[in-house]
Order: structure tokens, then sequence, then C-alpha cells
């Protein structure tokens, strides 16, 4: 999971995969 959020913190990743993220770790929303 950390390098996920890693991708979607430099925007690597879909917004699709940020979403997820962010449902995860809420604090990494931002990141999109």
């Amino acid at each position: 999971d950390e390098a996920i959020i890693s991708m979607s913190v430099a925007g690597e990743v879909t917004d699709a995969s940020i979403m997820e993220v962010g449902r995860s770790r809420p604090q990494f929303q931002y990141s999109r």
C-alpha cells in the first residue's frame, strides 16, 4: 500500500487509484 500511496502523491496513478487510496488513507486525498 505504501508504494501505491507514494505513486498517488506523485500523481503517477489514475484518479481511480487515488480514490481507492483516499478511501483507506483520507490524509492522502489531497494528493489528487
